[in-house]
């Protein structure tokens, strides 16, 4: 079995990768931009990852918003499914506070 990358972030299409990575002091190569599930594959392949465990990063701005958690999960569900055993993925649970 290859490596497990526990710590990978999916970005859905409607984030935008280079503004968020600049707000935290990363400059992400333009190469990379948009992030796509087929860049993930190609650098785990040359990196021997097996499994990504695909996760929405810390700074999702989904303000409370019920709608967008699921959507990024759906999201990264289809990423699951369309490259069956390179992915699975975190369940974004949106603002913990929020028990509905």
């Amino acid at each position: 079995m290859g490596k497990i990358d526990v710590h990978h972030h999916y970005f859905p299409p409607s984030f935008d990768k280079a503004t968020a990575s600049a707000s935290v002091g990363f400059c992400t190569p333009p190469s990379h931009l948009p992030w796509t599930p087929q860049l993930s594959l190609e650098a785990m392949d040359a990196l021997g990852v097996e499994l990504a465990i695909l996760s929405v990063p810390a700074n999702y701005p989904h303000d409370g918003d019920v709608s967008r958690v699921r959507d990024a999960n759906h999201e990264m569900a289809l990423v699951c499914s369309t490259h069956k055993g390179r992915f699975r993925f975190w369940g974004c649970l949106g603002d913990w506070r929020n028990v509905e």
